[in-house]
C-alpha cells in the first residue's frame, strides 16, 4: 500500500499529538486540583443548612433596595422631563437673573433669545460636550441663549465675574465684540449655555 501525504502528515500530526496530551496529564495538575476544590466547596455548601432569619434579613434588604431604587429613577426621571423641555422654567428664570445682572455692571441690554439650534460660533469641543450633556439627560437639544449688550471692557469682565459665582447655572460660551455706540463702549454678544 502507497502512504499518500495526507498518511505522512498524520504520522507526523498524532504521535505529536500524544505526547502534548501526555505531558498536559502528567505535569500540569493545576486545572484539576482546582476544579477538584470548587467542587469540594459546593458540595459543603449545599450540606450546610441556611438559617432562616439570614434569608428573611437578606429579603428584606432586597426590598428596602428595590424601593430606594425606584424612588431615585422616579427622580431622574422628573429632572429630565424638567431639563428637556426647550423653554424649560430654569432656563427662563436664568436668562432674567442674567438679564438683571447686566444693570449692576452699567451694562445695557440691546436683546436676549433663546437659540433653536447651537450657534456656530460655540467651538467643536463644547459643541460635543453640549450633545453629550443632552444625551446623558435625556433632552434633543441643549439650551444657548444670546445675549447682546453694550458697555465698557472692565464693566463686562465685572459681569461675567459675577456670573461665573452665580447660583444658577449659566455657562459662557462664546463671546464676541464689536465697536459700541458710543467712544469707550464697545458692543458684546455673549452665547450661554443653560
Amino acid at each position: 500500500m502507497k502512504m499518500t501525504a495526507r498518511d505522512r502528515k498524520l504520522i507526523v500530526v498524532l504521535p505529536a499529538l500524544a505526547l502534548v496530551v501526555g505531558y498536559c496529564l502528567m505535569y500540569d495538575r493545576g486545572p484539576s486540583g482546582r476544579t477538584r476544590q470548587l467542587l469540594q466547596q459546593i458540595a459543603q455548601a449545599k450540606g450546610t443548612p441556611v438559617p432562616p432569619g439570614d434569608i428573611i434579613r437578606h429579603e428584606s434588604q432586597l426590598a428596602q433596595a428595590t424601593r430606594e431604587l425606584s424612588v431615585a429613577e422616579a427622580e431622574t426621571l422628573r429632572l429630565r422631563s424638567a431639563m428637556a423641555a426647550p423653554g424649560a422654567t430654569s432656563s427662563n428664570k436664568a436668562a432674567e437673573q442674567v438679564a438683571a445682572l447686566l444693570p449692576r455692571h452699567h451694562l445695557a441690554l440691546l436683546e436676549q433669545a433663546g437659540l433653536e439650534k447651537t450657534p456656530g460660533e460655540v467651538g467643536p469641543s463644547l459643541r460635543r460636550l453640549a450633545l453629550q450633556v443632552s444625551a446623558t439627560n435625556g433632552m434633543d437639544r441643549a439650551v444657548f441663549w444670546r445675549v447682546k449688550f453694550a458697555g465698557t471692557f472692565l464693566d463686562a469682565m465685572a459681569a461675567l465675574d459675577e456670573l461665573a459665582a452665580a447660583d444658577f447655572r449659566a455657562i459662557p460660551a462664546c463671546m464676541t465684540m464689536t465697536d459700541g455706540p458710543s467712544k469707550g463702549t464697545k458692543t458684546w454678544t455673549l452665547v450661554i449655555w443653560m
